[in-house]
This record gives structure tokens, sequence and C-alpha cells, in this order.
């Protein structure tokens, strides 16, 4: 990834003008960045698909004064309606300049307003207190790292409530987007913070500090301020600049490390009437009568989890996704399967997170970690994830268990939870899944010259029970479960996202089990 950017004309603009500029445009760059666009009159709305729980998920900003200011309480309803209709929990108003009809109006319609102020300083080396390092944290180690961090600090950088799974997701979809890189903060060899740092014009932008509240009042952040004033300068930069809440620590630390304040903006923000409670709800999927059928049957199914527009998306996804993975035997994580008429056909694409941002989003969406979370020790990260693609003519999965292939890493399989995301209609045409209730309370015998399937003596004579799930439905299933599936005889393709969860606990599992698995298949 390219860090250094510029725009046209501003290489030679390096005064704190051009600074204040910069600043205020690398906040609208980080919403935007791998998000959607939706300009409506006066504004652009951004959504970030599967981040709509968190505050920086859906914003309005780029806005017009002319506009938004000529009928401003239209105007807020028009907005307000939109974004309803993208499913945001609250509307969040960014001005970066004095707007008095839209304030008004704001604070008519129950909008809490909050200042941020923006500190800018020239890139070059000064005292910085402690010593501190910056580690490059884009790979695997350091974005594990991130997530135990930010489940230390339980709040985000932006002030908001956020859920630390979902939120280092989002920081991975801007770090692969091209907007920021990510760092952590290393002092007397112990990890205590964390910071991003992205480019926009003169500046180099500092975001996204964290520090562990272990390591808090001991010069952490004002260190790490200066250090990333001297990272600006050896890249080339003018200046380094953030953003300070009104109210908090950064007033103090940033001038502390020679910032000044140039300039400031306003967040206004209205969580929508019954929204903050629907989420709510949302968020706990599981009644206890859907977690003692868990339990009971090994099996539970959640209708209508997410709605038509998402399954789509994510069925384009799978297209996309077919499209770009080369579907050759040396491909490790390109898996094939029979067809009914004969020959073989790629089917299956595992791991898939990684190289599909879309997919990880989804995979640590609030709704599907809460419910894996009541399955477990009350935490949940993503395990492992693989998308089967079954098309017509394609052949079934003899009946087995999940657990086995993963009996060698230690863990209990009441630690496994399963989730099938169906992106089409799971049904007996389509060669949907089977399972045998209350099979899943230990592992079952593996037939001669199969030590990861399960015996179909197991079942016989036993009425298995086919999941039939339409687009946006969820299929959650015990590690122990015992499951198989036809073939698809349907018309239509039958694609679903095949998730597993641990405990949080085990953090780090996931990239040592692909990683193994890789190697094992090469």
């Amino acid at each position: 990834m390219e860090h250094r950017e510029t725009s046209p004309g501003q290489a030679t603009d390096f005064g704190p003008r051009a600074w204040a500029r910069d600043l205020l445009e690398s906040d609208r760059r980080y919403f935007e960045a791998d998000a959607e666009l939706f300009p409506v009159p006066g504004a652009v709305i951004v959504a970030l698909r599967g981040a709509e729980a968190l505050a920086a998920g859906c914003v309005v900003h780029r806005i017009d004064a002319a506009q938004a200011a000529s009928d401003a309480d239209a105007w807020l309803v028009d907005v307000e309606r939109r974004l309803r209709a993208l499913r945001s929990s609250r509307a969040r108003v960014y001005l970066d300049a004095p707007l008095a009809p839209l304030e008004r109006a704001l604070e008519r319609r129950g909008y809490r307003l909050r200042v941020e102020f923006g500190f800018a300083r020239a890139a070059g080396d000064s005292a910085g207190g402690i010593e501190i390092e910056l580690l490059p944290a884009e790979d695997e180690s350091g974005w594990s790292a991130r997530r135990v961090l930010m489940h230390r600090v339980g709040r985000g950088p932006d002030g908001h409530s956020m859920d630390p799974e979902l939120w280092v997701a989002m920081e991975r979809r801007k770090h692969r987007a091209g907007y920021m890189r990510p760092y952590l903060i290393r002092t007397g060899g112990e990890i205590v913070g964390a910071v991003c740092t992205a480019p926009c014009g003169s500046l180099l932008r500092m975001k996204n500090l964290v520090v562990d509240p272990a390591h808090r009042r001991r010069g952490v952040a004002t260190a790490t301020a200066v250090c990333l004033a001297r990272l600006a300068a050896e890249e080339g930069f003018a200046a380094t600049g953030c953003f300070a809440l009104d109210g908090e620590a950064g007033l103090v630390v940033y001038p502390r490390a020679g910032y000044r304040l140039l300039a400031r903006q306003t967040e206004w923000v209205r969580d929508f009437e019954g929204a903050a409670t629907a989420m709510t709800r949302r968020s706990q999927l599981l009644e206890p009568g859907e977690v003692e059928a868990y339990w009971r049957d090994g099996h539970v199914i959640v209708k209508g989890l997410f709605d038509l527009q998402e399954s789509r998306a994510w069925a384009d996804e799978s297209d996309r996704l077919w499209a770009s993975v080369p579907a050759d035997r040396g491909n490790p994580r390109v898996q094939w399967r029979g067809r009914v008429d004969g020959g073989e056909i790629a089917d299956r694409i595992d791991p898939v997170l990684d190289i599909s941002p879309v997919f990880e989003a989804l995979a640590r969406d609030t709704r599907l970690i809460a419910a894996a979370s009541r399955l477990l020790d009350g935490t949940a990260i993503p395990f492992k994830a693989k998308l089967i693609t079954k098309r017509p003519g394609t052949a079934g999965y003899g009946l087995h268990q999940d657990y086995p292939y993963w009996e060698p890493l230690g863990l209990p399989a009441d630690d496994y939870v399963n989730a099938l995301v169906a992106f089409d209609p799971f049904d007996g045409a389509s060669g949907t899944l089977e399972v045998f209730p209350g099979f899943h309370r230990e592992q079952a015998p593996a037939p001669p010259g199969a030590p990861l399937d399960a015996d179909e003596s197991l079942v016989d004579g036993r009425c298995g029970l086919l999941l039939v799930l339409e687009p946006g439905d969820v299929a959650i299933f015990h590690s122990l479960t015992p499951h198989r599936s036809g073939p698809n005889r349907g018309a239509h393709s039958r694609q679903g996202l095949f998730l597993t969860y641990v405990p949080s606990r085990y953090s780090g599992l996931q990239e040592r089990y692909e990683r193994e698995r890789i190697d094992r298949a090469r």
C-alpha cells in the first residue's frame, strides 16, 4: 500500500491554513474509506455496510450550507428518512463551519452537540518525554493484539460506545481500502496502546489513538504525538494533526506535544426513537427458550436476521470472489466436489475472510457476535469461515461432524459455535443441510478409512431434519451436530457463508489453524 498521497497543487501549500484544510478533509476520507456514498441534496450520507452499529458506520457530512439551511427542518426530516432506510440507529451530522439555521433545527429535533478541536504541528523532531516505539501492525498478530487492547479500553477513540470486534474489523477495512496504516505502541518491551496514520495532502493524520487503561497518565499519548511529528518528517509531510474531543484529555496532551489549535468541527447526534431499543433487541438474538433448544437439539434457526438487500450484496460478493480467485488444483483455498453427472466442480473457498472485507465485516456483525456469545462464555470471535457455492448439479456432503477437524487444537467441542448465513434459498431441491437433533453430545464413530467422517449407521432408521432457510436466515449448530447434504437438483445455486466462533480468550487461534491447514495442503 502506497502511504504518501497529495492532491494537485497541495505539494507546496504547507502553511497552517493548508494543514487545517487537510485535517478536516482527512476526517471525511476516513468515513468514506470502503463505504458506500449516497449523495443527497445538500450533503453526502456515508454508510459502511455491516458496521451500522458503530457511530462511525453511518454519518452525514460534506454539507452544502445553501441547500441544507434553506428549509433546515424539512432537510433534516428527509435525511433522517434516508438514514432509517439504511438501517442506521442514529443520525450523526458533521458541520465544519457555523450554520445557524441548521444548528437551530438540530437543537429543535433533539440532537446532542459535541465539539471536536483540530490540532496540528510542523513535522520534525523534538523532546518527547518517555521513549516509545511504533510497531507496524498490519499482520494477523498485530490485529489480534489490537482486538485485545480494544476489549480492555471498552470505548472507541471517537468517544462512542462500541463493540471491540466490530471496531477492529472496521479499522481493518479502512486499512485495506488504503486510508490508514495501523501501529502498536510499545515502551519498556510492553504493548501499551495503538494508533493509526493517514496521509492527506500536506499532513500526516494521527488517527484512533488509544492507550491501555493500565498505562494512562504516564506520558504515552504525549510521546506518541511527538513521535508522529517525527514520522511525518521522515515520510516527507509538512505537518501532522489530529482531533481532540471537547472536555477530554487530548485538549491538554496535544498542546504539550507542540500542537496548536487550527480547526473546529461540530458533531450532532440523535438516536432514533425506538431504534436503540430495536438494535438492542436485535443484538439479544437468542431468547432463553432458543438457547435451551440449542443445547437440547444441537441447533437453532434465527429467521430473517438479515434483509434481502444484505443477502443480495453477499451473493454479489460471492460472485466477485469466484471470478477473482484462481479455481485450479494448485490453489489451497479452493476445494472441489463431485457432480451428479460426473466430473468435479469447485464449490468452496476456505479460508475466505482474509480476501473479503465484506465477509469479514459479516463475520464480526454485532448480531452474530451476540448470538454466539450467548452460547459460549459471554464472548465470541470468528475462528474460521468458508464460502460454499453449491451450483446446480453439484453433489452433496456425506455425514460428518465438524469437531474432529479441530480436535487437535485442544478446545472442547462446546467451545465451537457454527453459524450458517444463507444468501440463497436452502431447501430440499437445492441440497440443504440435514441435521440429526440430539446427537451432538458425543463424537460419532468414524467409518473405516475416513477418520473425519461419521459412520452412517449412527443415524440408520433416524429421521433427520432439513434446515429450510430463506436468504438472510441463520442456522446455528453445535460442532458435534451430525449433518449432511444432498445434491443440488434445483435450477439455482445455493450459496452461504459457514462461520465458526470461539470464546475471545482463544484470540490468535484462527491465524494458527489457517496457517497450518494451508501449509498441510501445500
